[in-house]
């Protein structure tokens, strides 16, 4: 009667790895969705002059621009 051997596996166990995403990913992924201050700064300044320089609607301003800008990064 003849002996054999199995084989024996020296390997460890591998741990799922989880996906990680770079924060220079996160930066690129939010720049392309979320326009820049600067962007939204000059596109509200556009506002506040066509209304021929009002002053009082800063806020609402902002938000608008923030809006439109947000609306044509989305396509």
């Amino acid at each position: 009667m003849s002996l054999t051997k199995s084989p024996t596996s020296s390997a460890t166990p591998r741990k799922a790895a989880k996906k990680k995403t770079e924060p220079a990913a996160l930066a690129t992924m939010n720049a392309v969705t979320a326009p820049s201050h600067d962007e939204i700064a000059k596109r509200a300044y556009a506002l506040f002059e066509s209304r021929g320089f009002v002053d009082g609607l800063y806020e609402e301003d902002w938000l608008q621009a923030e809006r439109e800008l947000v609306s044509m990064s989305r396509g």
